[in-house]
Parts: structure tokens; sequence; C-alpha cells
């Protein structure tokens, strides 16, 4: 809730700092408080109740009214409340429309174009699935820049005992809101950050609170992701600063907790698309072993008769040989490689990377068994045929 409430004046600092539409989201099960946490944040600007015309939107909505909500949440909060109530891929794709600041370009009827809109605002998303789960488990695809563009917190291990007295006060929001946004804004033109050197000056707080937060020696893509929070700490220190909350608010200990919880996240290992395309590859591996990718001599130990109880009986039976072809092959293996067709690689790293990219990395790790003359793949699968693959060293991909 600390997060939520300091959300609310981050707003019309990104405008004004040349920052991209950026956000968090709080995920986990039912009643910790999650949507209580959004509607804090959007309490600054307007009614917090859904369906009241205010900032606090459901997301039981087409993308074309998401576009319009984040134009009128221009150089203030948007949120985005259920994300459950759509397909994962429009998840998906709402991330980057609101990232990217921009409107569609559309036609008039007398073909000349729409006047194009554009926003910078702070988005809060809900939902009792990460972005991570939601995407994938309907069939997207989790990038790198959504991660970084929308870092998810989850709430699961929140303490949802929240005393009655608290949770009166807080319900206050539902009767006076609206007021805090136009003080903050005029306080912030008292101290000059509207206009340069001031700006700059707040920019370059907000990088630098962005680097400690993801720690020294970090990569681009880490210090990204901890741009929501570098601006949720320092804007809500200055909301602090201007008696507008509280500074009993513990909001550099929200912000630490919501970092840790963010980065032990699946969502995180986006981050490190090479890792997590070398995982992909092995769990691909994994899946088709013996299945869709073959041996080369046709043949495989068949044991599927032993008895799991005794050790030894693959050893005291005899091996039964079966025949597999190369029908709806994805791939075959030998006793030193496997060997993955140019074609199969994008699919079987989750396109995570680009194929060249990834080839670079396989080089890079001495992954390949063997390479062409000039090229990272060959082309002959020994005993199968002639198609270009690359030839991975099986003892890096396989435990057997």
């Amino acid at each position: 809730m600390t997060l939520g409430t300091a959300s609310g004046f981050v707003g019309p600092v990104i405008g004004k700092c040349g920052f991209d539409t950026c956000g968090i989201d709080f995920s986990g099960r039912t009643s910790l408080g999650k949507t209580t946490a959004v509607a804090l944040g959007v309490s600054a600007w307007t009614s917090p109740l859904l369906g009241s015309g205010g900032l606090l939107r459901s997301m039981k909505t087409t993308e074309n009214a998401i576009e319009l909500s984040a134009r009128q949440s221009n150089h203030t909060i948007l949120g985005l409340d259920e994300l459950g109530h759509v397909d994962g891929k429009m998840v998906g794709r709402t991330i980057y429309l609101l990232s990217g600041g921009v409107s569609k370009t559309r036609m008039s009827p007398q073909l000349t174009m729409r006047p194009i809109f554009k926003w910078a605002t702070f988005v809060l998303l809900s939902s009792e699935k990460s972005l991570a789960q939601k995407i994938i488990g309907d069939g997207g695809e989790w990038t790198g820049g959504m991660a970084v563009r929308f870092p998810d917190v989850d709430c699961s291990d929140v303490d949802a005992t929240v005393p009655k007295e608290s949770l009166a006060k807080i319900a206050g929001i539902y009767h006076h809101f609206g007021h805090i946004g136009v003080p903050y804004i005029t306080a912030l033109r008292a101290d000059g950050f509207d206009r340069e050197p001031g700006t700059g000056e707040l920019r370059s707080r907000i990088l630098t609170a962005a680097e400690k937060i993801a720690g020294d020696g970090t990569d681009s893509a880490r210090r990204r992701a901890a741009l929501p929070f570098a601006l949720i700490l320092v804007c809500g220190g200055l909301a602090q600063h201007y008696g507008l909350l509280p500074a009993t608010a513990r909001i550099r200990e929200a912000v630490s907790w919501g970092w840790r919880r963010y980065s032990s996240s699946v969502e995180a290992e986006a981050l490190d698309p090479e890792t997590q395309a070398l995982e992909n590859l092995r769990r691909w591996i994994a899946e088709h072993w013996d299945v869709a990718i073959k041996p080369t001599n046709g043949f495989y130990v068949d044991a599927r008769d032993a008895d799991e109880d005794d050790e030894d009986a693959t050893t005291h039976r005899p091996q039964v040989l079966t025949y597999r072809n190369s029908r709806d092959a994805f791939g075959w293996y030998d006793d030193e490689a496997i060997y993955i067709p140019t074609a199969r690689l994008t699919e079987a790293i989750g396109a995570v990377l680009s194929r060249n990219t990834f080839v670079e990395v396989l080089e890079h790790h001495k992954l390949l068994q063997r390479r062409g003359p000039d090229r990272a793949s060959i082309r002959n699968v020994p005993k199968v045929c002639k198609v270009d693959v690359y030839a991975l060293k099986r003892e890096a991909f396989r435990d057997d």
C-alpha cells in the first residue's frame, strides 16, 4: 500500500523529466490489498472507485479504450485492475501500447491522417497471476522488454490481517480524493523542477537511485527494470518533503521490499536472455528426446517393460531395440552430438534471442561439437541425410 500511495506522485515527474511510460504490477491471490494499493495511488488525482469516471479502470475493456485511458491519465497515473478479464496476448500488447506513449496511426474518412496523441504516465496493474504467468499461460511470449517496463511485485506473502482502524482510514479515499495532485505540482514548480536545470537535476537523481537499486556492476536491462522503483522512491520522498505524505511513511523500505520480490521472481529471468535461451533449449531437447529428436542409427533402447523397483532390470533383461525413422523428426542425436536443424533453433530457444545472436552464444560457450569451415552449422547428419544443422555437444545438454 505504501508503494501504491507513493506512485500517485510519479506522473508529473515522468512527463517533465522525459521518461517513458512505465509502472509496476501487483500480483497474488485475492484479498491481499492489491486493488486498494492501486486505488491509493489513483486517489491523489481522481475518484478511486471503479466505474466513477476516474483513473482506476477495469481491464475488462478493449485496446482502443486503454489507449483513451492512457491519454486521459497523461502526467498523472493510470490504474488497471484485474488483468484476468483479458487474454494474456492482449496483456502483452497492452504493455507495449502503454510504454510506447503514442496512439495508433489512423485514417479519416477523407483519407487523411488523424492526429497522433502522446502520453507519459505511471501505470499500476493488479492481477492474481504474474504478468509472465498470464501471458505465457495464454499462449503469448514473455520478453525482457515487458519485464523491464512493468516489473512484477509478488504480494503472496504480505500480511493480510490489517487492523480495522487502518482499513477505516484507508476507506476515506473513497470520499475525499483528488486534493493532493495540484499542491504537489505547485510545490514542484516553486522548487524550479519544471524548468532546466531543475528538471535535469531531478532526472539525474532518479537515474542515480535506479543504479543503486539495481546494484553495482549490473547491466542496462536491470537498471531499466529498477527505474519504476526509483521513480516511486524519489517522487514519494518529494511528497514527504512537501508535507503531502507523512514523514513516517516507510517508502525506502517499501521500495527495497518490492525490488527484492521482483528480483527473485521468474519475470526477472527475462533480463538475462542468454541464460533463458539456453534453459529453453535444454527443456525443448528434453521434451522431444526419443520422440521427435531421434537417434541417427534409427534405433533406441526400449526399457519400458523393465521393473522400476529393480535397478538392474535393464541389465538382466534382454535390451529391446526399437526402430524409429526420421519421419516428423525435429532433430537427431548420436553418442557425441545433438543435431538441431537451423530452421528449428528459433523455436527451440523460445524466440528469446535472434538465431544469429544465439549462435554467437553457443560459440562463445564452446557448446558446438563441430562446425563448418566458414560457418557455425554443418550440412550433414551422419547416417541420416544432408541438411543444415547445428551440432551441439551432447554432454552439455543431456545428463545420460
